[in-house]
């Protein structure tokens, strides 16, 4: 058989075991990719990510490198491995990185969110705004930089912008649990005890085992001083 049909066979191996979530069977199909042909870039990008989800650091950067230098024009090999060099804790060179993804496409989304999150690491907190508000100018449609301003602007106590933000987001995707709850934290936090209990109860309706969700509505109820919210803190404790 040829060699890269080979590799093809034991790419597609891996996929479906990575579906069937069999991530040593995954690995070593990935392996044999690449054992088959030495120069299959998606065998390698694949077990970087296997890598990354094991903490597997250093492994992850071999599979990352090899797939960049396979790919040196590819935006995406860029970011997956100057992710890794954030995880090394070598911002330097994560945010070189990362600027030269956007060298080669100015408008990936994903290299600005990076880029923002090694701004804030390094305590450049404008600098991290002000990529974000450019990724979501670049695609106003896009959640992901919305919801990381929308953490960053909570995380410095700027309420008012995060909620602004995070109901943004919620009118992007209304099942963002995740924004819903940050939301309902900040108005709880802000004595908005009935907007709180409302998106407190959103982010039940969609994952009715969040005990977060639980707890804060409790809380909540118990602000507005409600019988309902008293159970609900005696239920938890049973819990």
């Amino acid at each position: 058989m040829d060699p890269k049909d080979a590799a093809m066979k034991w790419l597609a191996a891996g996929c479906r075991y990575e579906v069937m979530n069999s991530p040593d069977q995954a690995r070593e199909a990935y392996c044999q990719a690449i054992k088959a042909d030495s120069l299959n870039i998606q065998a390698h990008v694949n077990l970087g990510f296997i890598c990354l989800r094991n903490g597997e650091f250093d492994a992850a950067f071999k599979y990352f490198s090899r797939a960049a230098v396979l790919q040196p024009e590819n935006p995406e090999s860029l970011n997956n491995l100057g992710y890794i060099y954030e995880k090394l804790e070598r911002l330097g060179t994560a945010k070189q990185i990362y600027k030269k993804a956007l060298t080669l496409d100015p408008k990936n989304i994903e290299a600005l969110i990076n880029l923002a999150n090694v701004s804030e690491l390094e305590g450049d907190y404008f600098g991290a705004v002000r990529q974000y508000k450019k990724a979501i100018e670049i695609n106003p449609e896009a959640i992901a930089p919305s919801y990381c301003l929308a953490v960053l602007y909570e995380r410095y106590d700027m309420f008012d912008e995060a909620v602004d933000e995070y109901e943004k987001v919620l009118v992007k995707n209304p099942l963002h649990t995740k924004a819903a709850f940050n939301l309902a934290n900040i108005c709880l936090q802000l004595g908005e005890f009935e907007k709180a209990a409302g998106l407190f109860e959103r982010v039940l309706e969609i994952d009715p085992d969040n005990e977060d969700a639980w707890n804060g509505l409790g809380a909540t109820y118990e602000n507005l001083d409600s019988m309902a919210g008293r159970g609900i803190l005696r239920r938890l404790d049973f819990m």
